[in-house]
């Protein structure tokens, strides 16, 4: 009887950890990555990640990120992302090898009344134990920028375009070019990459900036209007002003930020 019981108790051993080792070889490793600094009613895109770490194929995946109290999701969004609520928005990558990860980019509308709020994704899948991100301390409120002058002070341009309006005035990382400027005395905009001679810029209030390219050989004039994004950048669409009369303009997206 006592080899018995404990054969038994072997047996429940071996079974349990059996049982440890399946769960512990689907292993999920959620990332987020958040603006630090919103402002209210702006758009940003946030990146949610999940990587199966784990030694098996991992299946029934799903990574949620919770939403600040007035924050909305804004479409397109892949198919297999939505609204569970009005705070938690949803991934379902379903089926991931080991080793491999997904990633989804989602836009997010700040909300309107000022707020810091934290962010994380959670991922779970099954035979995985629930897995949170790093949190990500996201403050939503108003900014401004009131630009100085400056014959030193640099200034990084991101551009995208293309034939239709830029969503948002946010250009995917891929299309992105990228360029320094410089703010002069008297309005000038020296932009450091192209070097186009004539360009200006206009600051009518921290809330705005005006960008504008005069016309050359071979190219439209261009101009921009852009808000506050954050503490030191400004975002916005623009778009060239044809000289063919009936010619659709150039459209772009813009962001600029104090370097």
């Amino acid at each position: 009887m006592k080899h018995l019981t404990i054969k038994r108790l072997l047996t429940c051993t071996l079974l349990a950890s059996a049982a440890s080792a399946t769960l512990a070889a689907v292993t999920l490793a959620p990332t987020l990555s958040a603006p630090t600094e919103l402002q209210l009613g702006q758009t940003e895109v946030y990146k949610l990640s999940v990587k199966n770490t784990g030694t098996t194929n991992a299946s029934g995946v799903a990574i949620r990120i919770n939403l600040a109290p007035g924050q909305v999701a804004v479409g397109p969004w892949p198919t297999v992302c939505s609204a569970l609520s009005a705070q938690v928005f949803e991934c379902r990558p379903g089926s991931i090898f080991r080793g491999k990860s997904r990633d989804y980019f989602i836009t997010l509308r700040a909300p309107s009344m000022p707020q810091t709020y934290t962010h994380n994704v959670t991922a779970t899948g099954t035979g995985a134990a629930p897995a949170i991100s790093a949190p990500v301390t996201t403050a939503y409120q108003h900014f401004s920028i009131a630009i100085t002058p400056s014959t030193t002070a640099l200034w990084e341009m991101r551009s995208c375009g293309g034939t239709a309006p830029i969503a948002n005035g946010i250009c995917p990382t891929s299309s992105e070019v990228v360029g320094d400027a410089r703010m002069l005395p008297g309005g000038v905009f020296e932009d450091l990459l192209d070097g186009t001679p004539g360009a200006t810029w206009l600051q009518t209030s921290p809330q705005n900036l005006r960008l504008d390219y005069p016309a050359g050989t071979g190219y439209d004039a261009w101009y921009a209007e852009l808000t506050p994004l954050n503490s030191r950048c400004f975002r916005g669409q623009g778009q060239t002003v044809p000289s063919v009369q009936g010619q659709a303009p150039f459209h772009t997206g813009n962001k600029i930020c104090r370097k």
